[in-house]
């Protein structure tokens, strides 16, 4: 399935599912290659690039939950590659060129992605709004390569999360290939309670801005 430089219109799985590439013309928030806004859903085997906004977005925090993003292809996208909500799981997606990467809230699973030369973060684990918190994320085994700000980014009340056996890296891996505001992993002090384990990060070390309550381990960093 394709969505490929237009929208594709909403998945609604609870109902009659379509998907519609041919309208004249979107609103801001339809201009996702795939948009789900309720209920549960499997995404499997698209390829969702060149949209303006997602290529693959879970719309609401209260309405989509339990789905997954598997084997996807979502690159080149002016917004994220993929965006999801409570207890999603993203798995095996090629998410790159895009403002971020994978955006994961409440719970999401977090595996075997390759997230590469996105203009922000390769992977952001983070809330969406005062309702919704990312505790419990699991972010592992993941590729996060040449990303603008971060490989992975942890932040805004982002707690109790696990960032383990991720490789994040930039250009060859040397301190060079970093200025001052780019980053392997980066823990915003809004963040608390969260295991970063067993990485490897070349380069640069982690930065947690603050959060006294993570905890390191065994991240390789050279």
């Amino acid at each position: 399935m394709g969505c490929i430089g237009k929208p594709c219109g909403y998945l609604n799985p609870s109902g009659s599912n379509f998907i519609d590439g041919n309208k004249g013309s979107y609103n801001s928030a339809n201009n996702n290659g795939i948009l789900v806004n309720n209920g549960q859903s499997k995404i499997e085997g698209n390829t969702c690039g060149n949209n303006s906004g997602s290529g693959i977005r879970f719309n609401s925090y209260i309405l989509v939950k339990d789905s997954l993003a598997i084997r996807n292809t979502c690159n080149d996208n002016d917004g994220n590659g993929i965006d999801t909500f409570s207890n999603s799981e993203i798995v095996g997606n090629i998410c790159n060129n895009n403002s971020t990467g994978i955006r994961a809230a409440d719970k999401a699973t977090v595996t075997g992605n390759i997230c590469n030369g996105n203009s922000a973060c390769g992977i952001l684990i983070s809330n969406y709004s005062v309702n919704t918190d990312a505790a419990g994320t699991v972010c592992t085994g993941n590729t996060c390569i040449d990303n603008n700000t971060a490989g992975i980014r942890i932040t805004f009340n982002a707690n109790h999360s696990m960032v383990s056996g991720n490789v994040c890296s930039r250009g060859a891996g040397a301190p060079g290939d970093y200025t001052s505001s780019q980053y392997t992993i980066f823990v915003e002090s809004s963040a608390t309670d969260n295991l970063v384990v067993g990485n490897i990060i070349m380069g640069k070390n982690y930065v947690n801005n603050g959060g006294a309550t993570n905890v390191f381990a065994n991240n390789k960093y050279n």
